[in-house]
């Protein structure tokens, strides 16, 4: 007996309402189809809408995208419909959006009952609205692709850049020159030392005293409008004073006379008496006042590069810079806050130079300086008689909470051959370093005559191999 036989015959009205669903389910998904290709409206609107389109093959693929749907629906839906179902094609191909009652939506939905109550109903009609009938019509037939996965929720982005907490800098107190030798030096990290003793400056170092002593000596100074001095703007102007003048109106507020405006601020390095050949020496520049300090001499007398002396306006911050020496700054009156960053750190701080382009370290830029959130910031401050051991190559800002007189002790930490015999300031790098990024610099001239795709691969490697060669495990 064939199948057809074997089929129980069913009334005319039967096989209307058959043909019905059939025409349901075809017009539901041709409305799916549309909303997957963005064409909504007439057959006119949709012609406009295709020619518009920039790139033919984009129109290609809808239109095959569209037909495959609509043959996928009238293969499942079956080829016996009468002239219902021809009028349900017409009006899927017109473009016009069939009405999808809540009965079709039934038809197309698994017949099999779910788990769950009336919300996980309602749950489950409002994704199929969401993702469309197409796709629900597409878990259905073997002849379809599989759908594509829903976009992931919103969430936090992962290149989102989160601040690194401020670690305090570890203090220690009467340490003596040996135990700073094998305990402290050799970890290559900032430590504040208390309780050392530095003789009669800092309970002598006044404004009258300095005044007095120092007399009418005339220094280079400079003068800034501002409260946060930049190197490389030159946010400042350089000014001769003689130096009794100059301590009195660094330790004013508002002054009566002044160069720019009255609320300027002051700030003092000293240098040798030919800045070009020689070394800050405050033995040399003030030797009266060198009578007053116990330098704290932690290191050999050969590793001895130079000893700065300080003044600076209360508010006054210094833009943030490496030494390539090793540095005692010892805080002889006044308070300081010092902000330290790892030379690890280095990528994060754009740097121009020896000197970091973010200016304002507690409320940086971060649509210019983005990454500067990642830099691990240390912090510490100072008071009269506290002395901060600044490892070289270790990034610092310092701004004098008031009105301040300090000292800076520069040694060397590698062999004397290793340092630039014209660096008379501290802050020229090291003759093998200079050398590698002259090297370097030939390297990358010589890529530029790779087209861009090679010249991204071999500098990638050049990288890695660096990494691979040069980077520590161990520091920090």
């Amino acid at each position: 007996m064939s199948p057809a036989a074997a089929r129980p015959s069913r009334s005319p009205g039967q096989r209307h309402r058959s043909a019905l669903r059939c025409v349901r389910v075809r017009t539901h998904v041709l409305g799916a189809a549309h909303e997957v290709l963005g064409v909504e409206g007439g057959a006119d609107e949709r012609a406009e809408h295709v020619k518009a389109h920039p790139v033919h093959r984009a129109q290609e693929s809808r239109q095959r995208l569209h037909h495959d749907l609509l043959s996928s629906a009238n293969a499942a839906a079956g080829a016996r419909v009468g002239p219902q179902a021809g009028a349900g094609r017409s009006k899927a191909w017109s473009g016009q959006r069939p009405h999808h009652s809540a009965r079709g939506s039934a038809i197309l939905r698994r017949p099999q009952p779910r788990p769950g109550g009336v919300a996980a109903k309602e749950a489950r009609r409002g994704r199929a609205r969401r993702t469309g009938y197409a796709f629900q019509f597409r878990r259905r037939s073997g002849d379809l692709p599989p759908p594509r996965p829903a976009p992931p929720l919103p969430g936090p982005r992962s290149d989102t850049v989160m601040a690194q907490p401020a670690q305090a800098v570890s203090c220690h107190t009467g340490v003596t020159r040996d135990r700073f030798l094998a305990d402290l030096y050799p970890q290559r990290k900032p430590v504040v030392l208390k309780g050392i003793d530095l003789g009669a400056c800092t309970a002598k170092w006044t404004v009258d005293y300095l005044s007095q002593i120092a007399g009418a000596k005339e220094v280079k100074i400079h003068v800034s409008t501002v409260s946060q001095m930049d190197f490389l703007s030159k946010n400042f102007v350089y000014r001769t004073l003689p130096f009794d003048t100059f301590v009195r109106r660094a330790a004013e507020v508002t002054h009566t006379e002044y160069f720019i405006s009255e609320d300027e601020k002051y700030y003092l390095r000293s240098l040798g008496e030919d800045p070009r050949k020689d070394i800050a020496d405050i033995r040399k520049q003030f030797p009266l006042l060198a009578e007053d300090i116990q330098i704290p001499e932690y290191f050999a007398k050969e590793q001895f590069f130079s000893s700065v002396f300080r003044i600076s306006s209360a508010g006054l911050q210094l833009w943030t810079h490496y030494d390539v020496m090793d540095n005692f700054l010892i805080q002889v009156t006044g308070k300081k806050r010092v902000v330290l960053y790892s030379p690890r750190d280095a990528p994060y701080l754009y740097l121009a130079g020896t000197k970091s382009e973010v200016l304002d370290v507690d409320n940086p830029d971060l649509e210019k300086y983005p990454l500067f959130l990642k830099a691990r910031r240390y912090e510490c401050y100072l008071e009269a008689g506290d002395v901060l051991f600044i490892p070289a190559l270790w990034f610092h800002n310092v701004i004098s909470e008031e009105f301040g007189v300090g000292v800076n002790i520069f040694w060397k930490h590698l062999p004397t051959q290793c340092y630039d015999k014209t660096d008379t300031y501290g802050n020229k790098d090291p003759t093998a370093a200079t050398r590698a990024v002259q090297i370097l610099d030939r390297a990358l001239k010589t890529l530029e005559e790779l087209p861009e795709e090679y010249r991204d691969f071999y500098a990638r490697r050049m990288v890695l191999r660096i990494q691979e060669k040069t980077y520590s495990a161990n520091y920090e």
